[in-house]
């Protein structure tokens, strides 16, 4: 593979990382309101498609709220894996070149399990205030 492949992949990569970590970033602003119930201005599709899934599926508002979150969560999440995927291709292409560089692979599987904890923790802090609060 040519430098000109490497360059497109890496371009795809950061592409598919800043929208992936625009829907994580979006997904996380829409939780509380959404499984929480807090109150503040969300975009409009948003509260729409909410509607829609309660009054289509006859579901609770909460439950939702939760499909909403789990498919924002799910792209975000879908589009890191992709820019995972890029990225040990470009680094499968440095290595089989250089071999005596030795490739770690735990960082971005290290990165991903932080998200993961901080997503759960985030979960578990507005649930806890939310039963200070009540």
């Amino acid at each position: 593979m040519d430098t000109t492949q490497h360059q497109y992949n890496y371009i795809i990569s950061l592409f598919f990382l800043s929208i992936g970590l625009g829907l994580l970033i979006f997904s996380l602003y829409i939780f509380p309101h959404l499984i929480l119930h807090w109150h503040y201005k969300l975009p409009g599709f948003i509260l729409e498609w909410k509607h829609f899934l309660m009054n289509y599926y006859k579901i609770s508002a909460t439950t939702s709220g939760s499909v909403l979150f789990i498919i924002f969560l799910s792209l975000a999440i879908i589009c890191m894996l992709i820019t995972n995927k890029l990225s040990n291709m470009s680094n499968n292409i440095i290595t089989e070149v250089d071999i005596q560089k030795p490739v770690i692979r735990t960082r971005a599987s290290l990165l991903s399990l932080q998200i993961l904890l901080m997503i759960i923790l985030i979960f578990m802090l507005g649930k806890m205030f939310q039963w200070l609060i009540s």
